[in-house]
């Protein structure tokens, strides 16, 4: 059974977060079906998602919309991953604190580059 009759337009962002989420995802049989994302290439390409202690541990970025938006970095040996991922239904504009992950990120599916500076502020999709 493919999982959009539960999850509907939701379905991206639970399986995004299910895949960068410390520990091993969780998929059922037929869950994949439909859906035509590379996120265990993503999971594979990016050390600090792997499974275990071969991974990073989560750190959470905080911001300013936290019943909206969950955001948070894992990082190993130099390779770093910063998730924020917004579970309401609306777009949603966010201040991030992320003193901690100053740099140059590339957004996986698009490729386009993004500069977080230490207070930033995103733009974000339901």
């Amino acid at each position: 059974m493919s999982p959009y009759p539960e999850f509907g337009k939701d379905l991206p962002a639970c399986m995004f977060f299910c895949t960068v989420v410390k520990g091993m995802p969780l998929l059922y049989g037929g869950q994949e079906a439909g859906f035509n994302k590379s996120l265990f290439k993503l999971k594979h390409e990016n050390q600090p998602l792997w499974n275990g202690g071969w991974g990073g541990k989560m750190v959470r970025i905080f911001n300013d919309k936290p019943g909206e938006i969950i955001s948070f970095a894992r990082e190993k040996n130099g390779d770093k991953v910063v998730s924020v991922i917004n579970f309401s239904d609306k777009p949603v504009a966010v201040k991030l604190n992320s003193r901690f992950q100053v740099g140059t990120y590339t957004e996986y599916f698009t490729g386009i580059k993004y500069e977080l500076k230490g207070d930033d502020e995103l733009s974000l999709p339901a």
